[in-house]
């Protein structure tokens, strides 16, 4: 979250008793990664070139809660729904995989 021009990770917030209407996630992770560009760019006002990265205003309109904004509306990439996305995107490809390797299957007997 973003407090006073700082952003703060919640990675400590991930305790289940601090969580209620616990229920799995049912975004489609795939298409989101799919939606997401991945950019090359050189900063403004400090001296460095960054071969791969994100643009958080293009990763809002794929997902609000990619992205944090502070009281001066500076935008933050939100990396814990982005790992949780790409876990879920991990499993959706597995579960694809594990489904072509049974047809395989089927199709040899």
């Amino acid at each position: 979250y973003a407090q006073n021009g700082y952003v703060y990770a919640l990675n400590v917030q991930s305790d289940k008793r601090k969580k209620k209407n616990i229920k799995k996630s049912k975004i489609d992770a795939l298409n989101d990664l799919k939606k997401i560009e991945t950019k090359e760019f050189d900063w403004k006002e400090r001296d460095g070139h960054v071969s791969i990265g994100f643009i958080a205003q293009e990763l809002e309109e794929v997902n609000k809660d990619y992205v944090l904004k502070d009281k001066d509306d500076n935008y933050y990439v939100n990396e814990l729904p982005l790992i949780a996305t790409l876990v879920k995107a991990i499993q959706e490809q597995q579960k694809q995989i594990d489904e072509l390797k049974d047809k395989l299957k089927e199709s040899d007997k």
